[in-house]
């Protein structure tokens, strides 16, 4: 439920429909992202999520289909999502309650606290 809304709020954000790479380099810039089986699996079988068709993208590998996404605004509408705020520190959009301070800048404060207090 917690990448559902994520990745809810990443498309309200950007406002244009996603391909699957896309949103896999996005899951891929939180703490603990998700596999490729997760999200497609996410994205395939939740309402909130449709298909719009696919394009073709440029690899290493040649050129292959990859699936595009958008956001289906009438499920959406009965769900309650939190906007995305940023870190205080870094800039960086994250989910956050309370004061937001992103995973890299919290564990970056822990480490001076530690070393100050001779922890570490």
């Amino acid at each position: 439920m917690k990448y559902k809304a994520a990745l809810i709020q990443l498309f309200m954000s950007v406002s244009r429909p996603l391909t699957t790479c896309e949103i896999k380099d996005h899951t891929n810039t939180w703490r603990h992202g998700m596999t490729s089986n997760e999200l497609s699996n996410l994205l395939a079988k939740d309402q909130a999520f449709a298909q719009s068709g696919t394009v073709m993208s440029a690899g290493f590998g040649g050129r292959y289909p990859v699936a595009l996404w958008v956001l289906n605004q009438s499920e959406v509408e009965n769900m309650k999502i939190s906007p995305l705020k940023t870190c205080n520190d870094c800039g960086v959009s994250i989910q956050a309650t309370g004061r937001p301070t992103c995973g890299k800048c919290y564990l970056s404060k822990k480490q001076k606290e530690r070393r100050k207090n001779g922890k570490a």
